[in-house]
This record gives structure tokens, C-alpha cells and sequence, in this order.
């Protein structure tokens, strides 16, 4: 472990401590590693999750931390790492697999696509007030994240690409894992449930003192405003607000002041590692009903190959052998289409689509566009 650490330190830039904590949150069952002559030359870590996909959730795995010592790289070792990682987590039952790229070629190479944005944000925290705002309702800081928890998971079914998240996910919402541990704002509601929440973090010293939120979720409009309140009233404490957020975003809707551009947007990628579970997972348009005819190539997985109809009845999914084949489709057109990050004529015409025009309109008839961010980093 601590020879990872090391790796992921020195590729990623992290302090030491922060590398070896990260690796804790996974756990060795979770973390794979290449060893040539006794040395650890290549490591990546996983995470077992869910991602949500039109009010379903799609069995998930996350990869994250992908490091080769430099001079071990050009070996193919990355690709060899993440060939067996992703049939490990096909075996173990998941449909997809997600990551953030520094490499987009050598993803896209592996079947991976672009689904959707992590958009980074930052501004004043007089930015987050409104004429006449108030904190309408009682707030309390929360010594235990559990109702948190609960409500998030309750309402992270609103939000495509959301993460049902696991253990080390909540721990980095946390900060479990960093010297400034994250502070927790509720509004408490009926039966011990919370109406709403807010999660955050302060860092730095003086003038770049900065408040980090790391999570943010509200049932209710009364909460929405309170919380907003909250925030705009920390303008004696720091001097940014910074979150990872959507242009949709509660907490960043409707923001009275001019902003700069965002600090960071981040494109992750999507891979499909069983098509049949991830079609009969997958949460399609309850207003979509509609046949496919699918020539299916995937390299990684050829046990899969073949003709297969793609069927969607209501919204429900289900990939069975058999039909004529006449839809060529393969892993990277078939994630950017699950995810709506872009329509089939723009698959076609970027050669990551190999159909005829003739069929977009049956492809866009099944595969609704629509907007995916991600809140969470990994």
C-alpha cells in the first residue's frame, strides 16, 4: 500500500498523507496493482456503486487513481491494468463502468465515451443573497451524517448521473481523509428526518481563507432559501464559496451576482461492460416504447458479439439474441446514447457511429438527450 501511495503521490501531485489516506478508503480489495522485478510500477483504484439513470440505478463501477511510474510507461501496462480490472467488475456484476480522463485517446481506445460534466464554481458568498432573504426555518449542526445519508438518497433520484454512493464516497464528502474535516448544516423535519442539508469545508488562511461545499440537498423551497442564507452570511469566515455543481443546480440557481467562468469543467467518461444488464437497468423515457435490430462489437468482451434486439416497452429495457443485425453499435456509441450526451446524427458524422443517416431517427426515437452532472469527484 504504501508503495502506491507513494506512485499515486508523486503522479497526481498529493501530499503524501492524502495518497495513503485515499488508498485506505478503498481498501486492497479495491486496489490493483502491476509488480515487474519486485518494484510496483502501475496501480488503480475501484469503488463499487451506483449511478442513477432516469430514476433507476445502474450498478457502477468507479475507477480512479490510474498511475505508471515513468519510466514503465509505453509498456501497455495501463491498458493491461484496466482490461482485467474492467472484467473483474463485469464478473462482479456491474453494467458500467466510470472515470475521470487525463487521457481521453487511450479511454476511448478501451470502449469508454463521454456521458457527462463536473462543472467546479466559485464566487463571493454576498453572491449566494437574495433581496429580502432570510433563514426561514431552524438550522442545527449535525454531529451525525446518517440523515444526511437518507435524504440524499431519497433525492439523488432527480438527478441523472447522480452516484448512490459508497463508504469512501461519504467519506470524501467528509473529508475523513484531509486535516480540515467538513461541517455539516441541517434542517430537521418530521420523524427525525431532515428537510435539507449542507455540507462543507473551510481551508486556507487570511485573505484565501475559502469555504468548500461538498454536498448540498433540499426537499423544499423553504429549504433551498435557508440554506442559500446560510451561505451568503459567511462572508466574515471566507472570502470564495467554491462547489461542484450544474447549471440546474439549487444552490446555484439564481445567483445575483456577475461571475467569472468556471474554475474547472471536467468531461468523465462512461464505458458499457454488460450490455444486457445495463439495458435492462437503465431508467429509458416511461413515454418510450421501440425495437432495435443490433449488430453488437465489443473487443474487450467478444463473448458478447453478435445480433441482438434491443428492446424498450415503457420505459423498461431488455437486450435478447436474435433480429437482423442491422444496426452496427459497439460500447462507445452505446454509452453516449444511454447517457444523452449527444444524438445519433452527431455520433454518425464524428465516425463514432458507423449506421447509415437513415438510421438516427430510429436510434433518437429510443436514446432521449439529456444533461448529466456529477457532484462528486473521485
Amino acid at each position: 500500500m504504501w508503495e502506491f501511495s507513494e506512485l499515486l503521490a508523486h503522479t497526481f501531485g498529493l501530499p503524501s498523507e492524502l495518497a495513503l489516506a485515499l488508498l485506505d478508503l478503498h481498501g486492497p480489495e479495491d486496489t490493483r496493482v502491476i509488480a515487474q522485478r519486485g518494484e510496483l510500477v502501475a496501480g488503480l483504484m475501484l469503488e463499487r456503486v451506483g449511478q442513477v439513470w432516469g430514476q433507476r440505478v445502474v450498478p457502477t463501477a468507479l475507477i480512479s487513481g490510474v498511475a505508471v511510474r515513468l519510466h514503465a510507461r509505453r509498456q501497455g501496462l495501463a491498458g493491461h491494468l484496466l482490461r482485467s480490472s474492467l472484467a473483474d467488475m463485469r464478473e462482479a456484476g456491474m453494467a458500467t463502468a466510470v472515470l475521470y480522463a487525463s487521457n481521453d485517446a487511450m479511454y476511448r481506445s478501451m470502449g469508454f465515451e463521454h456521458a457527462g460534466l463536473s462543472l467546479t464554481v466559485s464566487a463571493p458568498p454576498a453572491a449566494f443573497a437574495r433581496p429580502g432573504q432570510v433563514e426561514r426555518l431552524p438550522v442545527v449542526r449535525l454531529k451525525d451524517p446518517l440523515p444526511a445519508r437518507r435524504l440524499y438518497h431519497r433525492s439523488m433520484v432527480h438527478q441523472d448521473g447522480a452516484l448512490d454512493r459508497g463508504e469512501a464516497g461519504w467519506a470524501t464528502i467528509a473529508g475523513e481523509h484531509l486535516e480540515s474535516v467538513s461541517e455539516w448544516i441541517a434542517l430537521p423535519g418530521p420523524d427525525n428526518e431532515l428537510r435539507g442539508y449542507l455540507c462543507y469545508r473551510l481551508t486556507g488562511v487570511g485573505p484565501d481563507r475559502r469555504a468548500t461545499i461538498t454536498d448540498f440537498v433540499a426537499t423544499d423551497a423553504d429549504a433551498v432559501a435557508t440554506l442559500q442564507a446560510v451561505v451568503s452570511r459567511m462572508g466574515p469566515l471566507v472570502s470564495e464559496v467554491r462547489l461542484n455543481t450544474s447549471p440546474d443546480d439549487l444552490l446555484w440557481w439564481g445567483l445575483t451576482h456577475p461571475l467569472g467562468p468556471p474554475l474547472r469543467a471536467q468531461p468523465w467518461l462512461l464505458r458499457v461492460l454488460d450490455p444486457a444488464r445495463a439495458i435492462s437497468s437503465w431508467g429509458f423515457s416511461s413515454s418510450i416504447s421501440g425495437q432495435l435490430s443490433v449488430r453488437w462489437r465489443d473487443p474487450l468482451f467478444p463473448e458478447d458479439d453478435g445480433d441482438h434486439e434491443l428492446v424498450v416497452d415503457r420505459g423498461r429495457g431488455r437486450w435478447q439474441p436474435g433480429g437482423a443485425g442491422t444496426l452496427p453499435l459497439s460500447p462507445r456509441p452505446l454509452a453516449a446514447l444511454l447517457t444523452g450526451r449527444a444524438n445519433a446524427r452527431t455520433l454518425r458524422l464524428s465516425g463514432t457511429g458507423r449506421w447509415s443517416e437513415e438510421q438516427d431517427a430510429l436510434l433518437d426515437g429510443i436514446f432521449a438527450r439529456r444533461d448529466a452532472w456529477m457532484r462528486d469527484r473521485f
